[in-house]
C-alpha cells in the first residue's frame, strides 16, 4: 500500500482498520490473532488474521483508490506464510481517509465509514474473485463478516466432507454386511428410514454427529472429563464410548446423544468387532475435521443426510442449501431491524422460528447472523456464551416430522456454542399419524381416544406440542394446558409471539404424483386420516389445499409472526402464479408489507439455479413484513432476479448487502439494478397488482422494461419497448369467461382405455386420419407440436359413449375454439386452436379447453390475437413459470386471462379479421418462442394491432419481439432455439 497523496504514512491505515476489525470478532482480541505491518517491506502482507476457525491465514492488502487486485494476487504466491489461499483486496477511499490522523481514521472505520473490498481465493487450478470485477462497498463490520465466512474455500469444505462421507458410507457397508437383518430393522425403525441399509447409514451418521458434539464440548475447561475416549489408532470399545455418553446425557445434550445410544447399543449387543471398527473410522474423520479446522465451519450431519434420507423426495420435504439459507437469513434478519444486538441476553425478547426445520440450515444462519451483528456490536466472550445459551433455550424454535433431523438439528446448533450446557432446547420432532392420548389405543382412527398428528400443522391451532424427540411421544399437550413437567418438554409457538420465521416447509399435495404426509415409516389409514385433519385445519385460512402444504405452513407464519415481525420462505415458484395460491397472495399483499419475492431470471434453465437440493422445480425466497396496523391498500410486490444464485455461503451473504442497497436506491423508482462492484449481478422491479389475487408477473422475467409492457398490455395499453409511446385498445379488457362460455374439464369429457379410473362421458381413441377426424364425438385431446402447426387443426380422438348421464350433460357444449392450459414455448406453436367441425377439448394434463360462442367471427378473431405477440405476452404473464420453457394455467387462470372484449370492435374490422384468417389458418407457424423469426406471425401481429386500433410499427414490434425470445422463461437455454436467435442477431438469448 502507497502512501496517500496527502501523506498519511503506508502502514498507519493498515494498523488502524486491523484495529477496527479486532473490535468485530471477540476472537480476533486475542493477540497475535490479527496482525498488521509496520515497515512496509519485503514479503509481509498488510494485515493477516488467522484465528482457531481457520487452517490458513486469511491476508488482506489495502491500496488508497484501489489498485486493481494487484497485491492480491502476488500474496497469493510471494508471502512469508506458506500456502495461502485467501486474500482480500481493500480499497480505500483517500478522500474520506487520505488527511486523517490514525486516531481519526480509527474512529472513522468505527463509525461505519465505507470502504471497498475484494475476495481472491484459490479454487482448484485457479482463482476464484468477487465481485468479479470491482469492489463491492460496505464498512469494517461487513468486510469482516465477509471474512469469517469466506476464509475457508468451497472446494476445501467439500474435499473434507467427501472424504468423511466415504467413511460414513465404508462403516455402514461393513455393519450391513455383519448385522442380522432384525438388528438391521430395528435400527432402521430407531432411525425412521424405509431400507435397513438407510437406517444404518443414519445410525452412523449419527455416531459421527455425537463424537463431534463431544469433542466441542471437551474443549471447555470446564468439561475436560468428556473428552474422545479414544484416537483414530486406538483399538476402540465400543462399550467406552458408549459410557463417554451416557456420562455426558447425566449433565445435558440428552436429544443429542440419546437416539446415537441407543443405535449403539442395537449394534455393539449384535456384532462389537465390527461396531469397534466402524467407530474407529468415524474417529478418523473428526481427526480430519479437526486438523482442517472445520469444526464450526463444516456440519457433517446437516450437508450429508439430505442425501441419504430415503423419504424426502417422496414428501416433496427438500432441504436447503447452505448459501440459499444465507441469502435467506440477510434478507430477512436485517442490521436496521434492532439496536440492541449487542446484548447478551438478547434472545429473552428476540424469538425465531422454523416449523419445518429440517436438519437446521435455516436456524443456523439466522444464528450465524445474529452472532455477527452482536460480535461487531462490542460482544465479547461471555456475551457469546450467554447469547447462545439463550438461543438454544428459548431464542431458537424448530420442528420437523423427521426425529433424526431434529436430532442434526440440534446437534448442529449446540456446536456452535462454546461447549456450555443449557437446559430444555425449544427444538424437536412433532409426530405425524396416530397418537395416544389418556392411554387409549392409536391402531385405528375410530377409536375415540386417539387424535391425528400433523406435525407442526398442529401450531395453528394450539400454542404448544410436546417435543417428543425430549418426551419419546408419551404426552400431548392440549392448548398449552399441560401439567408443568409437560410443559417443560413442550415446544412453545403462541400466535403473535416471533419476530422471525424462516423456514423452507414440505411443497406436498395430494395430487401430482404426490401425497401429503407420505414420509417413512406412515401407514395409508394414517396418511389419509392426516390429510383429512389438514383439511379441518385449512378451513379458516386463506390457503387451497391444491397448493400444498406449503400455503399452510406460510398462513402458519403469518399466524406466529408478532405485528411487525418478518418471514423469510423457499417456497415453490407457482406461488407466485398458479391460481390455487390466489387466496394466500391475496393475504400477503394485504396483511404484510415490505415484500421482496426473488427468483433468478434463469430459473428453470440450470441447476445451479435451484434454491433446494434435489428439487429440479422453479423456487423462489419470499420475505415480507407483518403490518403493524391494518391498511386497505395492497402492498407491492417487489420482483428481484439475480441471473444466478450465489454458490458458496459468503458469496451469498454479499449478495444480500448488494440487493438491500439496490432496494433503498430503488425507493424513488420502480426498476434497478442490482451490483457487485463494476458487475451486475441482476435486476429488480416493482410488481403493483390490480387485484390481490393477481399473479406477479414480473417475477422471474430478465427484461424488466419487458414485463411492465406485458402487464400494460393485460389492461389493454400498448408500449414502446424504447420510446416508451403508448396507445390503448379501442375496447374494454374483460376475462376471458366474459367473451366465452368454458367448456367442460378433461374428467367430465373421458379417458383413454385402461385408464386406473375411468370417469367422463367418454371412452377415447386416436382418430386413424384425416377423415376419421370428422364426426360428432370427437375431441382434441392431445396436444401434439408436431402435427398443431397451423391455427387449424384436427381433433386427435373419437368418444365412444360410455356414461349416457354425463354425455347428455355435456353434448352441447362442443365448440370451434380451443385455448391452450400450457404452453411450451420452444416447441408449441399455438397459444389457441380451432377445428373446422365442432369438437370437445381436453387431454390429459388439461391440454386444451374449449371456448363456447356461436359467433365464428369473434372465434376467430380471437385465434388471432392468442396467437399473435400481444396475446402470447398476456398468456406469459397469467402462467406458472415453475416448469422449464413453459406456461401452464388451471382451469380457474384460463377463466381469467385478460383479453380485449372484441365483440365491442366494429363489425368491420372482425370481417375482416374472419377473412384474414381464413387466408393463413392453414399455413404453418413456428414455435411461440422463436415468434421473432417467423413471417407468419408478424403478418398476424399487423392484422390483430389493425383490429384492435393499435397503431402498428414493425420496427418497433420487432424489439417487442425479439425481448420477448430472449427471455430465459421463454427459451429455457435450449441450444437449438438459443442458436437460431442469436444468428438471427437477438442479444441477451
Amino acid at each position: 500500500m502507497e502512501n496517500s497523496d496527502n501523506g498519511m504514512h503506508e502502514h498507519s491505515f493498515n494498523l488502524e482498520l486491523a484495529k477496527a476489525l479486532r473490535g468485530c470478532n471477540p476472537a480476533w482480541r486475542q493477540p497475535g490473532v490479527v496482525r498488521a505491518e509496520r515497515t512496509g517491506r519485503g514479503k509481509r502482507p498488510d494485515i493477516a488474521i488467522q484465528d482457531d476457525t481457520m487452517a490458513r491465514p486469511v491476508l488482506v492488502e489495502c491500496a488508497y483508490d484501489g489498485d486493481k487486485r494487484k497485491d492480491a494476487h502476488k500474496r497469493l504466491h510471494q508471502t512469508e506464510f506458506a500456502d495461502v489461499d485467501t486474500v482480500f483486496a481493500v480499497c480505500v477511499p483517500s478522500e474520506v481517509f487520505g488527511e486523517l490522523s490514525e486516531t481519526e481514521t480509527l474512529a472513522k472505520l468505527r463509525a461505519g465509514a465505507t470502504v471497498g473490498y475484494a475476495l481472491v481465493q484459490r479454487a482448484g487450478d485457479g482463482l476464484y474473485e468477487f465481485p468479479p470485477r470491482g469492489y463491492l462497498l460496505g464498512n469494517v463490520r461487513d468486510l469482516a463478516g465477509f471474512i469469517q465466512v469466506a476464509a475457508v474455500p468451497k472446494d476445501k469444505v467439500e474435499a473434507v466432507a467427501d472424504a468423511v462421507a466415504a467413511a460414513i458410507l465404508t462403516a455402514a457397508k461393513m455393519l450391513a454386511n455383519n448385522l442380522t437383518e432384525n438388528a438391521q430393522d430395528e435400527i432402521a425403525g430407531l432411525m425412521s428410514q424405509r431400507e435397513q441399509f438407510g437406517g444404518v447409514q443414519t445410525a452412523v451418521l449419527l455416531w459421527l454427529d455425537a463424537l463431534l458434539v463431544q469433542q466441542r464440548i471437551a474443549q471447555h475447561k470446564n468439561n475436560r472429563i468428556h473428552r474422545l475416549p479414544f484416537k483414530s489408532s486406538d483399538t476402540v470399545l465400543p462399550s467406552v464410548v458408549y459410557q463417554s455418553w451416557r456420562k455426558i446425557l447425566a449433565v445435558n445434550w440428552k436429544s443429542i446423544f440419546a437416539p446415537a445410544m441407543r443405535a449403539l447399543g442395537i449394534a455393539t449387543d449384535e456384532n462389537p468387532r465390527v461396531t469397534s471398527w466402524a467407530l474407529g473410522l468415524l474417529l478418523g474423520a473428526v481427526e480430519r475435521i479437526d486438523t482442517a479446522r472445520l469444526g464450526r465451519r463444516i456440519n457433517v450431519g446437516a450437508e450429508l443426510f439430505p442425501k441419504i434420507s430415503d423419504d424426502r423426495k417422496t414428501a416433496a420435504a427438500f432441504y436447503t442449501l447452505p448459501a440459499t439459507a444465507e441469502l435467506l437469513a440477510a434478507l430477512t434478519i436485517r442490521e436496521s431491524d434492532r439496536d440492541d444486538w449487542r446484548a447478551p441476553n438478547l434472545f429473552n425478547q428476540l424469538n425465531i422460528a422454523d416449523f419445518a426445520c429440517g436438519t437446521g440450515t435455516l436456524l443456523r444462519a439466522a444464528l450465524h447472523r445474529i452472532t455477527h451483528f452482536h460480535n461487531a456490536a462490542g460482544g465479547n466472550v461471555k456475551s457469546l456464551i450467554a447469547l447462545h445459551r439463550k438461543a438454544m433455550e428459548s431464542g431458537l424454535v424448530g420442528a420437523d416430522v423427521s426425529p433424526i433431523a431434529a436430532h442434526l438439528t440440534v446437534s448442529s446448533l449446540a456446536m456452535q456454542g462454546a461447549g456450555r450446557r443449557y437446559d430444555h432446547a425449544q427444538i424437536g420432532f412433532v409426530r405425524v399419524g396416530f397418537a395416544k392420548q389418556n392411554g387409549g389405543d392409536a391402531k385405528q382412527t375410530s377409536d375415540e381416544k386417539s387424535v391425528v398428528k400433523t406435525g407442526a400443522l398442529e401450531f395453528l391451532s394450539r400454542g404448544r406440542i410436546v417435543n417428543d424427540l425430549v418426551s419419546g411421544g408419551s404426552e400431548y399437550v392440549l392448548n398449552g394446558n399441560g401439567d408443568g413437567e409437560a410443559d417443560e418438554i413442550a415446544i412453545k409457538a403462541d400466535d403473535d409471539a416471533f419476530d422471525y420465521v424462516i423456514m423452507n416447509p414440505p411443497y406436498s399435495r395430494t395430487r401430482g404424483g404426490q401425497s401429503a404426509f407420505d414420509i417413512a415409516g406412515i401407514k395409508r389409514p394414517e396418511m389419509l386420516a392426516c390429510q383429512k385433519r389438514w383439511a379441518e385445519l385449512n378451513k379458516t385460512l386463506p390457503a387451497n389445499k391444491q397448493a400444498g402444504m406449503a400455503a399452510s405452513f406460510l398462513c402458519l407464519a403469518a399466524q406466529k409472526l408478532k405485528p411487525g415481525g418478518r418471514l423469510g420462505l423457499v417456497l415453490p415458484l407457482t406461488a407466485a402464479f398458479g391460481a390455487s395460491w390466489d387466496e394466500t397472495r391475496a393475504m400477503i399483499v394485504t396483511e404484510f408489507e415490505d415484500i421482496i419475492a426473488l427468483t433468478p431470471a434463469n430459473a428453470m434453465v440450470g441447476g445451479a439455479s435451484n434454491l433446494s437440493a434435489d428439487t429440479g422445480m422453479g423456487e423462489m425466497l419470499l420475505m415480507a413484513t407483518k403490518r403493524a396496523r391494518e391498511s386497505q391498500e395492497l402492498s407491492s410486490v417487489l420482483c428481484v432476479m439475480p441471473e444466478r444464485m450465489p454458490l458458496k455461503v459468503g458469496e451469498a451473504d454479499e449478495y444480500g448487502r448488494c440487493i438491500q442497497r439496490a432496494i433503498s436506491v430503488m425507493a424513488e423508482s420502480d426498476t434497478g439494478s442490482i451490483r457487485a462492484g463494476k458487475s451486475e449481478l441482476g435486476r429488480a422491479i416493482r410488481f403493483v397488482a390490480k387485484q390481490p389475487t393477481d399473479p406477479w408477473s414480473h417475477l422471474g422475467v430478465r427484461n424488466v422494461e419487458l414485463a411492465n409492457i406485458a402487464l400494460l398490455l393485460t389492461n389493454g395499453e400498448m408500449q414502446s419497448i424504447t420510446t416508451q409511446k403508448s396507445a390503448r385498445v379501442d375496447c374494454e379488457i374483460v376475462q376471458l369467461q366474459n367473451l366465452f362460455e368454458i367448456g367442460p374439464n378433461e374428467s367430465m369429457i373421458g379417458r383413454k382405455p385402461g385408464s386406473e379410473s375411468p370417469r367422463g362421458a367418454f371412452i377415447l381413441y386416436p382418430v386413424t386420419d384425416a377423415a376419421d377426424a370428422v364426426g360428432r364425438d370427437r375431441v382434441l385431446w392431445d396436444s401434439d407440436a408436431n402435427a398443431q402447426t397451423t391455427l387449424r387443426v384436427l381433433p386427435t380422438h373419437k368418444g365412444v359413449v360410455r356414461d349416457k348421464t354425463m354425455h347428455k350433460h355435456i353434448a352441447d357444449k362442443r365448440g370451434y375454439l380451443h385455448c391452450a392450459m400450457s404452453v411450451g414455448w420452444t416447441s408449441q406453436k399455438l397459444v389457441a386452436a380451432t377445428t373446422q367441425y365442432p369438437a370437445f377439448g381436453g387431454g390429459g394434463g388439461n391440454a386444451w379447453v374449449t371456448l363456447l360462442s356461436e359467433d365464428k367471427y369473434l372465434c376467430k378473431a380471437f385465434a388471432l390475437w392468442a396467437n399473435s405477440t400481444f396475446g402470447a405476452m398476456v398468456y406469459w404473464t397469467q402462467g406458472g413459470r415453475q416448469q422449464r420453457a413453459r406456461a401452464t394455467l388451471s382451469m380457474v387462470s384460463v377463466r381469467q386471462i385478460p383479453v380485449p372484449d372484441l365483440r365491442q370492435l366494429p363489425a368491420k374490422r372482425l370481417t375482416a379479421a374472419a377473412k384474414f384468417f381464413d387466408a393463413i389458418a392453414d399455413q404453418e407457424l413456428l414455435p411461440v418462442g422463436q415468434l421473432c423469426l417467423d413471417k407468419l406471425r408478424q403478418q398476424i401481429d399487423k392484422a390483430v394491432a389493425e383490429m384492435v386500433g393499435l397503431p402498428y410499427n414493425e420496427a418497433a414490434m420487432h424489439e417487442l419481439r425479439a425481448a420477448f425470445c430472449a427471455e430465459p422463461s421463454v427459451h429455457g437455454n435450449s441450444p437449438g432455439v438459443v442458436e437460431k436467435l442469436r444468428a438471427a442477431g437477438i442479444t441477451g438469448a
